[in-house]
């Protein structure tokens, strides 16, 4: 018998996988980003059809520290095999023009979306409603959906 297990996320709640603070703490960064002593490392069982993903929001200024953010999940994505992220909101600060969301999104994880990792957004209080039409987000033009992955059901609202 299959069991489908559901999860709701939304701003602020990371149900399964990993907060980008929690990647870049585990490299030896504190919550501002600066150098801090090594963290112990954890191996995580890799499973044949577990279900690995990364979990973050609050990420669209297009700051330096987005873009060592975007480093170190690509680097963590090596250790860890993770091909998609759910972003729990706040996606884009500011405006969100094609040269906005290149600055803001597109450059800081390129590395990863060249590699076919999806990312698939839900709005936050910050973000527009256009946001829900950029391809890259793969809201497919909808402010709720639902994602199923290995069984289990993740629904995105806007918050």
């Amino acid at each position: 018998m299959k069991r489908t297990y559901t999860f709701l996320f939304v701003l602020y709640f990371v149900v399964v996988g990993l907060s980008a603070q929690s990647i870049a703490l585990g490299q030896g960064l504190d919550s501002t980003g600066s150098a801090k002593a090594k963290s112990p490392s954890v191996t995580l069982p890799m499973r044949e059809g577990s279900l690995r993903l990364a979990v973050f929001g609050d990420a669209g200024r297009g700051s330096k520290d987005q873009y060592d953010l975007g480093r170190v999940m690509a680097d963590y994505r090596q250790a860890v095999a993770f091909d998609w992220v759910l972003l729990t909101g706040d996606n884009i600060y500011g405006k969100d023009s094609p040269a906005d969301m290149k600055i803001k999104f597109e450059l800081p994880y390129k590395s990863m979306l060249d590699a076919g990792v999806k990312f698939y957004g839900s709005l936050g209080n910050h973000d527009t409603s256009n946001q829900r039409l950029y391809a890259p987000f793969n809201m497919n033009g909808e402010e709720y959906y639902r994602i199923e992955r290995n069984g289990v059901s993740f629904y995105a609202l806007n918050s």
